[in-house]
């Protein structure tokens, strides 16, 4: 079941969770165990209509969440790159 941020209080805690993400991610871990590991947050945060790229749900009532659209970024990119070696 996926579980979609939906108030203010939901955007406050990922954003604080996914700036803690950032913060200790280190390029010379294994990436397919951080991909695994984050999955689920980046579900949480990932809009994407069929057939469309994803987008970050990182607004809520005009405010932008900075750290969950940069973690989703992250994930992304790593997701992209590693996903032949997962």
């Amino acid at each position: 079941m996926r579980i979609m941020l939906i108030n203010k209080s939901d955007f406050v805690e990922s954003n604080i969770l996914c700036q803690s993400i950032i913060k200790n991610f280190d390029e010379t871990s294994d990436m397919q165990i951080w991909i695994y590991d984050f999955k689920d947050l980046y579900d949480q945060i990932n809009i994407e209509p069929k057939g469309l790229p994803g987008i970050a749900n990182s607004h809520h009532d005009g405010i932008k969440y900075e750290y969950i659209s940069k973690f989703h970024d992250l994930y992304s990119i790593k997701k992209m790159k590693y996903s032949n070696d997962i």
